[in-house]
């Protein structure tokens, strides 16, 4: 029997704990969910007899950043013997269907270490605002990968057994720990992306987890990934590096009223 457990990082953001929990109730497949409190100052509660299916609340004493709850969470569902991890973010919906879409795709294509989706963008009050389509082969994510993340990270399900060879979530680099990781991990096979939104993914303005101080982060380490990544016969590695550097140019203010004006039109 194929063994999926779910891990979502939470750290102070209580609503969107509770709406994640409660969009899981939709899926009828068998997973067990971990939750690492990533040291919040009142410790999680969490009575598992609410909820059908199993939960494993794990936490880590103080606030040590997404890197180390990853992977805390990772490191145990490892050594309870799951076959696919699949990832869920705190505010995030988890669409009914999907762990048996991205599982049994896994199954059929051995040589395919991770398969992500596309991804529906929600914005304040719930309102759905744009579909995030990601590339959906192998040849199509690759090149992406030079430009930016060719997936939504909380609607990746992997294989345990290739992250044993990879490794854990990386902390050189920072804020774009997930970019690295799942380019890592194409070393190993192919991936995809399945074409439906599986996932609804929490997308707000004014988060303070994209603030300037965490933008310049991200896309420090983007550039960092990219010119170590770099080749030049590669069209878009060029563009790439050309576009990343741009973005740390223009002043985050700016960007993010576009974005605004954006999502509300």
């Amino acid at each position: 029997m194929t063994r999926v457990a779910v891990l979502m990082p939470y750290c102070n953001h209580a609503a969107g704990l509770r709406r994640s929990l409660e969009s899981l109730r939709g899926e009828t497949e068998n997973f067990s969910l971990y939750v690492v409190d990533d040291g919040n100052m009142s410790p999680l509660q969490i009575n598992p007899g609410d909820y059908p299916f199993p939960i494993h609340v794990l936490r880590l004493e103080k606030n040590s950043g997404i890197v180390a709850a990853l992977n805390f969470g990772l490191q145990k569902i490892l050594a309870d013997g799951f076959d696919f991890m699949a990832r869920l973010d705190a505010g995030d919906d988890w669409i009914p269907g999907r762990l048996a879409a991205q599982r049994d795709f896994l199954l059929a294509n051995p040589n395919y270490v991770w398969v992500g989706s596309w991804a529906t963008a929600v914005g304040a009050g719930g309102k759905d605002l744009f579909t995030l389509k990601y590339p959906e082969n192998d040849g199509g994510i690759r090149q992406y990968m030079r430009v930016n993340a060719a997936c939504c990270h909380p609607a990746v399900m992997l294989r345990t057994s290739t992250v044993r060879v990879a490794g854990n979530y990386s902390g050189n680099y920072p804020a774009a720990e997930d970019y690295e990781f799942f380019w890592r991990l194409l070393n190993f096979g192919e991936a995809a992306n399945l074409p439906y939104p599986w996932l609804r993914y929490e997308l707000n303005a004014n988060a303070p987890s994209i603030s300037t101080q965490r933008r310049e982060r991200q896309l420090q380490s983007r550039l960092k990934l990219q010119v170590e990544k770099f080749d030049p016969a590669a069209p878009l590695a060029w563009w790439g590096i050309l576009r990343t550097m741009i973005l740390l140019l223009v002043p985050y203010g700016f960007l993010r009223n576009i974005k605004s004006w954006l999502w509300r039109a």
